[in-house]
């Protein structure tokens, strides 16, 4: 019987089997700079809003005096610990829509429809604004 090449599985190659070059020396691996934590979602008080189109700054104004209102109804700083929660994320939610609107990162249609929302709930048509 003759040379019978052995396998090699699953694409693993044994040293000195099949290799016609010596193993190479391990290369120093660069050092990767430090890495800045991600920044922490926008709020309500950390929103960007320098850039909004001047049509839909209507919209940042209406939700900015209704977050306060209803923060301040809920109890604002006095709010027990469930309210003060649900403040807090509204604050982020919002605080993302202001981000979207500020950097344009929201189709003309959603934004269409957040003014009508926001005129209809500026002139008490709350039939409307539903």
């Amino acid at each position: 019987m003759g040379f019978m090449p052995i396998p090699s599985y699953a694409g693993i190659q044994r040293p000195g089997v099949g290799s016609s070059q010596p193993p190479s020396p391990p290369q120093p691996q660069p050092v990767q700079p430090a890495v800045a934590p991600a920044a922490p979602p926008p709020t309500m008080q950390t929103a960007d809003t320098s850039r909004v189109p001047a049509h839909q700054v209507a919209i940042v104004n209406t939700l900015t005096r209704l977050f306060n209102e209803t923060s301040e109804a809920l109890g604002g700083p006095r709010a027990n610990v469930p309210k003060k929660r649900e403040i807090k994320d509204n604050s982020k939610k919002l605080g993302g829509l202001f981000a979207k609107l500020n950097s344009g990162d929201i189709s003309k249609n959603a934004s269409d429809k957040l003014l009508q929302l926001c005129q209809a709930i500026n002139i008490g048509d709350f039939t409307n604004a539903l």
